[in-house]
């Protein structure tokens, strides 16, 4: 199926978009919400995309057909001890009433071919990131594309959730 949604880099002038984005009440849904929602200055995806030079980030906001966000995605270049020069989806979600339409298959379709052509930049082939352990929803989603869990683990320092890495060889 070709992709049905646009996408637009995230930026601070777009901020009243993603006011009140909603995608669920679960613990996971509320932090990736809250998230992209944060003025700057308040440790949100603005703060980080402002923070280019310690993990360069990138933000879209995906939108469909009738031009409504239907939710967005992330992909940071990580370059750390444990896991050198790979890239990383921080924060992927949909839009609570587009879950179900199959909007999160073009999202992770356009984040590994994000991920593919960093690695001719000089990325590793791999595709990582972490997902809560209570979110079966997107662990299943994830295995779909060929994820596969890994011993890595990423434990908040609030909320002590120990958030379950994932990895995709994408080369």
């Amino acid at each position: 199926m070709a992709n049905r949604l646009s996408k637009v880099e995230f930026a601070e002038d777009l901020l009243h978009l993603v006011t009140g984005f909603y995608c669920g009440d679960e613990e996971w849904a509320r932090e990736v919400a809250d998230w992209i929602q944060k003025p700057p200055g308040e440790g949100g995806a603005l703060d980080e995309l402002a923070d280019r030079q310690t993990h360069p980030l990138t933000v879209w906001l995906h939108f469909n057909e009738d031009e409504e966000l239907v939710g967005f995605s992330s992909l940071m270049r990580f370059s750390g001890f444990m896991m050198p020069r790979i890239s990383l989806i921080p924060n992927v979600a949909v839009a609570k009433k587009h879950q179900g339409k199959g909007y999160i298959n073009d999202i992770m379709s356009h984040l590994i071919a994000a991920a593919q052509a960093e690695v001719a930049s000089g990325r590793l082939p791999v595709l990582g990131l972490f997902v809560h352990p209570g979110n079966q929803r997107a662990i299943d989603k994830y295995k779909s594309f060929g994820f596969e869990p890994t011993s890595e683990r990423d434990i908040d320092p609030v909320t002590r959730v120990e958030y379950i890495g994932m990895l995709l060889r994408i080369g």
